[in-house]
């Protein structure tokens, strides 16, 4: 029995270490597995990272597109906000020329009629003194002026002096008769609005 106390302790202390060994061998594997998987999980980060890095690489990419984007969008807003103080000063600039402009109208329009009326005037006087005068002194003078004036001026004359002047007129040579054929149908041609009253 001893031998079999032995034996069977010899034997339990085999099985003992057999297992101490199984164990031992679950554990390095265990650990090994573990190492392996945190090899591969050490592996896997640099590429996550990589990834990461990439999309941040890209956001930050956009984001420097849409700043600039930005920076050309304010100095084109820039730009047209002086080109609209540009046309708005312009514009009051205009303003105050068309105002000078309607201003030099009425003042042209009002030295207009007022030319109009001294001429109105002067040929009313000169048709006076044409009238008073010799009609053959008065035809060589009258001789001088444009057939339109010419015209004027016996329109404002009596008919019979006008006729007398406008006869002896004609009579100076064949030139002065064609122009007195002229004036008469000139003045049988004019309207009271053209002719001076």
């Amino acid at each position: 029995m001893k031998r079999s106390s032995h034996h069977v302790r010899g034997s339990a202390i085999v099985v003992l270490l057999m297992g101490l060994s199984v164990i031992s061998l679950t554990a390095v594997t265990v650990l090994g597995m573990m190492l392996y998987k945190k090899i591969q999980d050490e592996k896997k980060k640099p590429t996550v990272q990589i990834e990461g890095n990439s999309m941040y690489l890209e956001y930050s990419s956009m984001l420097d597109e849409l700043k600039k984007q930005k920076e050309i969008l304010n100095q084109k807003e820039l730009l047209l906000d002086r080109q609209s103080d540009r046309i708005n000063k312009l514009e009051l600039e205009l303003q105050v020329a068309r105002k000078q402009l309607e201003k030099l109208q009425d003042e042209t329009a009002v030295n207009i009629t007022q030319m109009e009326e001294n001429e109105k005037r002067n040929l009313r006087k000169l048709a006076k003194v044409y009238s008073s005068m010799d009609p053959e002194q008065a035809a060589t003078i009258i001789a001088r002026l444009d057939d339109d004036t010419i015209a004027n001026i016996l329109i404002l004359m009596k008919e019979r002096q006008a006729a007398k002047l406008l006869g002896s007129f004609g009579d100076q040579n064949a030139e002065s008769k064609q122009r007195a054929a002229l004036i008469s149908k000139k003045i049988r041609t004019m309207t009271l609005s053209t002719s001076v009253q």
